[in-house]
C-alpha cells in the first residue's frame, strides 16, 4: 500500500498523498445493471480489466475484456459476442484508444480523448455504429419483424459547459412488419444530418431529413430547442435532454408518393381496390411547446393528383389543414362544421364495391360538445337503375 498512496510534499495545497499504480489486474468480475424505470437489466460475465504503468505517476495503458454478458430489455435478451477496450491514463488526460462492442452482426465503436489537466476539463468522442436492425427486434415484441443496416456516426467535443456534437445516419433499405398478418412498411434511402450545441441555448437542429417511400420522397427538417440549459458533467447533461421543457418547430415536403402502394403499408386494399392509381403530395411546418399542448401550430396540405379508384378517375383535390395555437375545441359548441355537395354516389358505391345506389348526395355535419351529427340526402336516389325518391339519414 505505500507504493499506492505516496507523500506528496510539492504544494501546501495539495493532498497529503498521491495516488499511483504499477499494476491493477481483475479476472472473471461480473458486472449487473438493472433499472427496473427503463425496464432494462444489463449482465455481463467474465469480466477481466490489466492496469500498467510505471510507479509513483498517473501514466498507464490498460485494456477492459470480457468473455461473455447480454443486454435484456422489455423482456427479451440478445447475448454480447465481444467486448473490450484499449486505454491510457495520464496526468493530464485521458485516452480511449479503442472502444469495440460485438452483437449479432452490429458493431460498436468509441474513440476519445479526457483533459482533465484543462480548465475548464475538455473532451471529445467519436461514435461509430454498425447496427443490424434484426439485432434489436426482439425488444419490440414478439410478433415484430425489422430489416434494415443503420450506419450511424456521433461526435462530441467541448467542455462541460459548452457541449458541441453531430449526427449522421445513413439506411439503405429498412422494413417493418408490426404484428403478424400485418403489412409491410418499407423505406429506402433514408438519410439524417443533424447537429447540437449547448451554447447559448441548447439545441439539437435537424439539418436534413431524407427517405424515399413509395417511389415518392420525403425531406424536410427542423429544431428542438432547450428552455434551461443544461447543468453538471456530460452524462448528467444527456439525461437531462429528455426531462428540460423544449421547444419544437418542423417543416416536410412529400412529392409525388403512390397512393395504393402507400396505404398500402397500414391497412389491407380490397381487392377491387389493388389496381387503383395516384399521386400524392403534401407540405408543411409545425411548432409548439413540449409542456403545453395547445401551444401546437400546424399548416399542411395535401394534394392527389392522377387518381382513380376502381377504374373511376377522381378530380384533383386538395386537403388543407390549419391549427391554431390554443385548446382543441373539441368540447366547444360549433366547434366544427361540415357541408359537402354533388357526392357522387354511382362513382362512391362503386369505388367501395357495395350495395348499387346512385345519385347525387348532399351532406351537412356538426362536431359540438364533443358529439358528431350529420345528415345526407339523395333528392333522386336510384337502386339498380331504379328510381326510388328520396333517401335521406
Amino acid at each position: 500500500m505505500s507504493n499506492i498512496f505516496q507523500e506528496n510534499k510539492s504544494r501546501e495545497n495539495t493532498p497529503q498523498f498521491g495516488f499511483a499504480i504499477e499494476l491493477l489486474q481483475f479476472t472473471d468480475g461480473t458486472i449487473d445493471y438493472t433499472d427496473t424505470h427503463r425496464n432494462l437489466d444489463i449482465r455481463i460475465e467474465g469480466v477481466s480489466i490489466d492496469v500498467n504503468g510505471p510507479l509513483s505517476t498517473w501514466k498507464h495503458d490498460g485494456t477492459f475484456k470480457i468473455k461473455s454478458g447480454s443486454f435484456k430489455f422489455n423482456g427479451a435478451e440478445t447475448a454480447i459476442d465481444n467486448f473490450d477496450a484499449d486505454f491510457q491514463i495520464l496526468a493530464s488526460g485521458s485516452k480511449l484508444d479503442k472502444l469495440q462492442l460485438k452483437f449479432g452482426n452490429s458493431n460498436l465503436t468509441v474513440t476519445g480523448e479526457f483533459n482533465h489537466g484543462e480548465t475548464p476539463v475538455s473532451w471529445n468522442s467519436t461514435l461509430n455504429l454498425l447496427l443490424d436492425v434484426a439485432d434489436v427486434a426482439p425488444f419490440f415484441g414478439e410478433d415484430i419483424e425489422l430489416e434494415g443496416i443503420v450506419d450511424a456516426t456521433l461526435t462530441m467535443d467541448g467542455a462541460d459547459s459548452a457541449l458541441a456534437g453531430t449526427l449522421s445516419v445513413e439506411m439503405p433499405t429498412f422494413s417493418a412488419v408490426p404484428a403478424e398478418n400485418s403489412p409491410k412498411i418499407a423505406l429506402t434511402a433514408l438519410h439524417v444530418d443533424s447537429d447540437f450545441n449547448s451554447e447559448p441555448t441548447p439545441i439539437l437542429t435537424l439539418k436534413k431529413l431524407s427517405v424515399q417511400v413509395a417511389d415518392g420522397t420525403v425531406v424536410g427538417d427542423g429544431s428542438i430547442t432547450l428552455e434551461n440549459a443544461l447543468e453538471g458533467n456530460p452524462l448528467t447533461q444527456l439525461q437531462q435532454l429528455t426531462l428540460h421543457p423544449m421547444r419544437y418547430r418542423g417543416k416536410w415536403d412529400a412529392t409525388k408518393i403512390q397512393l395504393i402502394p402507400l396505404l398500402s403499408m397500414f391497412v389491407q386494399i380490397p381487392e377491387n381496390l389493388v389496381d387503383s392509381t395516384g399521386l400524392l403530395s403534401s407540405s408543411g411546418e409545425l411548432n409548439g411547446n413540449s409542456t403545453d399542448t395547445s401551444s401546437l401550430e400546424l399548416d399542411s396540405k395535401i394534394t392527389l393528383i392522377e387518381t382513380t379508384l376502381d377504374e373511376v378517375e377522381l378530380n384533383d383535390s386538395t386537403f388543407n389543414c390549419t391549427i391554431a395555437a390554443g385548446p382543441f375545441p373539441l368540447e366547444r359548441q360549433d366547434a366544427l362544421e361540415i357541408h359537402a355537395t354533388d357526392i357522387n354516389f354511382d362513382d362512391l358505391m362503386k369505388i367501395a364495391n357495395s350495395t348499387d345506389i346512385g345519385g347525387t348526395a348532399e351532406l351537412s355535419a356538426k362536431l359540438s360538445d364533443g358529439t358528431l351529427t350529420g345528415f345526407m340526402e339523395i333528392p333522386n336516389a336510384t337502386f339498380n337503375d331504379i328510381p326510388i325518391g328520396v333517401l335521406s339519414g
